[in-house]
């Protein structure tokens, strides 16, 4: 029991992308981002001591019900999603800025549970916003910023999982909503 020792070969595809488009207008700049990652494939072959334990699995040395984890098909398993994005629109006006910010993640499924009628258990796909308001202004010689922020918007919980505080802390966050006040002085 080593799930540390990180010894599989793990083949993963897929593509990146970014999108993005800056515009100027007689209302100010702004700025629109859209960037994300979807995967095509994520598969792990074991190594040299994980393919003992298959062997040994497959002679009848060490019982079926016993978990060989980590192996096989993981796109959509156990926190691996599909397609993990994000996008922000950016707007500066003067000694004013404004940002919102989106966050996605596809769905997964919960490779230790099913349902009472044997499907999958699939964590659903979780997004939340973040948003900002800047004013920028001058202290004597040092230019200041002061942001108002609120991350998670909407106040967006967590998908419902097995795992601890009842979600999966590898994939999504749960922190609830929160503001917050930020100062930046550069001399």
């Amino acid at each position: 029991d080593d799930q540390y020792a990180n010894l599989d070969t793990r083949k993963v595809e897929g593509y990146d992308f970014g999108v993005y488009y800056d515009i100027d207008s007689s209302i100010g700049d702004w700025t629109l981002t859209w960037v994300g990652s979807v995967y095509t494939k994520y598969d792990q072959s074991p190594g040299a001591r994980a393919s003992l334990i298959t062997e040994a699995q497959a002679a009848g040395i060490i019982p079926d019900n016993y978990p060989v984890a980590g192996l096989g098909d993981l796109l959509e398993r156990n926190g691996n999603q599909q397609e993990k994005m994000n996008a922000r629109v950016r707007w500066r006006g003067g000694d004013w800025a404004a940002s919102l910010a989106w966050f996605y993640l596809s769905d997964f499924y919960d490779a230790d549970l099913t349902l009472a009628d044997g499907t999958r258990y699939v964590i659903p796909d979780h997004s939340y916003m973040n948003a900002s308001v800047d004013y920028n202004f001058d202290i004597g010689s040092a230019g200041t910023r002061l942001r108002l922020g609120i991350n998670n918007l909407t106040d967006e919980r967590a998908p419902l999982a097995d795992g601890y505080f009842g979600y999966w802390s590898d994939a999504h966050r749960d922190y609830g909503r929160s503001w917050y006040v930020d100062v930046r002085v550069a001399f």
